[in-house]
């Protein structure tokens, strides 16, 4: 006689057609096959059950963050291909609320692991997991939650400690000042309305930010957030981006700007490594298996620095067709050297590619294995 097994798996795919969804739904497709037509051998039928959810179907529903985790934990197996604030501004989340929501899929069988801050895109905690010389000077801003009708106002609290960094957190080479909003994208109304991320001075800083806790707690069309990130913004400001897949660097790129590289693509793609080593050690559940993208500046005397880090946004394809991209690798002989290759788009399409499957797969295998157990 032949059992019946159904799993009920969830997914949250962001953009219609984001970076993740185009790869995962070919792999699910290819693990169910492979998955049913193994426990038919055994008698066994097993259904899997597959369900999506856009952000643009999150904004029709008007779903706060506890209604949206509530519909991942009503499956046996959640997957979040994309940062799960992006889109969804006019909802005016409190992204405080949010991170505790995540908290509820901690223990529910799914990916990615919500304590990732990476995932979380919680920049200012996700920074200082570094080493100190591995990143800017930086202070986070705590956002005041305003009651209908109170004023804005700075606080002396907040006025000293903007000044103290001032004085103290100065670099050579620097134009300003950073202030920097967590959980948004360039196109958010935070970057493009509070009179840009780049502030001359600190006054200018202190202008931005009331402006930004104006629009936190008056706003219908951005989120609540809950700190702003204060950095020193950089004369050199050309950037190297450097994309991680499973702890090695593989592709990096550079974008344009001011001041040339003096430190190697190599020394960069060794840093890259190194950065998402230690956030690895200092949070074990970093998505380091996964993708991850590292920023890079570099400061004075050839110091490399993390500007800030990207997971499922990542591009990992050329733009330009079928051109390759750096690469460095480890010889095959065990010996450790490395030397430079080349990393093409039929790689990458091929790493996501197997990722997924491997993910998809072993996830419903767990599943299943839990199911037995309790039975």
């Amino acid at each position: 006689m032949t059992s019946v097994v159904c799993v009920r798996i969830r997914v949250f795919t962001g953009a219609t057609m984001g970076n993740q969804s185009q790869v995962f739904f070919p792999a699910m497709a290819a693990i169910q096959s492979k998955l049913i037509t193994a426990f038919q051998q055994h008698k066994v039928e097993l259904i899997l059950n597959i369900e999506s959810m856009k952000a643009e179907e999150i904004r029709e529903l008007q779903w706060t963050p506890s209604q949206f985790i509530d519909w991942l934990l009503e499956s046996d197996i959640h997957f979040i291909l994309a940062h799960m604030h992006q889109g969804l501004d006019k909802l005016k989340w409190n992204m405080e609320e949010l991170l505790q929501q995540y908290e509820r899929l901690s223990d529910h069988v799914g990916y990615p692991v919500a304590k990732c801050h990476i995932f979380l895109q919680d920049k200012f905690n996700y920074l200082r997991l570094l080493q100190p010389n591995d990143i800017l000077p930086m202070i986070s801003i705590d956002i005041p939650k305003l009651l209908p009708g109170v004023n804005i106002s700075l606080t002396d609290h907040v006025i000293h400690t903007l000044l103290q960094f001032d004085a103290l957190e100065k670099l050579e080479g620097c134009l300003g000042y950073v202030l920097k909003t967590p959980f948004t994208t360039h196109g958010s109304p935070f970057r493009d309305e509070a009179g840009g991320i780049y502030c001359s001075d600190i006054n200018a800083v202190m202008v931005r930010l009331a402006k930004i806790i104006e629009m936190s707690n008056s706003r219908d069309d951005v989120h609540q957030i809950p700190y702003v990130m204060l950095m020193p913004r950089l004369v050199r400001n050309r950037e190297r981006k450097c994309v991680v897949l499973n702890g090695e660097a593989k592709i990096i790129s550079e974008t344009i700007g001011t001041g040339a590289f003096s430190v190697s693509r190599d020394d960069c793609l060794v840093f890259a490594e190194k950065i998402v080593a230690d956030l690895k050690a200092a949070c074990p559940e970093t998505m380091s298996e996964f993708i991850i993208r590292v920023d890079i500046f570099e400061v004075n005397n050839g110091r490399l620095v993390v500007n800030e880090l990207e997971s499922f946004d990542a591009n990992y394809y050329s733009t330009n067709g079928q051109r390759f991209r750096f690469v460095r690798s480890m010889l095959a002989d065990g010996s450790g050297a490395v030397y430079s290759s080349w990393w093409s788009n039929d790689n990458s399409a091929t790493f996501f590619n197997e990722f997924w499957e491997n993910k998809i797969e072993s996830l419903v295998l767990f599943f299943l294995d839990l199911l037995s157990r309790s039975s």
